[in-house]
């Protein structure tokens, strides 16, 4: 299995990659959470989903000041 948006921005932080910043964490959980949002919706289902609407995802908007590391 792929590694994981939060397992990577850990490993990175581990390494010294990356310095730790709260912004940027809050950015990775916004991502983390679509990320099992969107693993969740490419599971097959079978029964009567297969008439039903996909259910709408919600995206994730990153905006902050030129250097931030968005």
């Amino acid at each position: 299995m792929a590694q994981t948006l939060t397992a990577a921005y850990r490993e990175r932080l581990q390494s010294g990659a990356l310095k730790p910043d709260a912004a940027q964490e809050a950015g990775v959980r916004a991502l983390a959470r679509l990320e099992d949002e969107l693993n969740a919706a490419s599971e097959p289902s079978f029964g009567l989903s297969f008439f039903k609407r996909p259910k709408s995802l919600r995206g994730v908007y990153l905006w902050g000041p030129v250097g931030c590391g968005k």
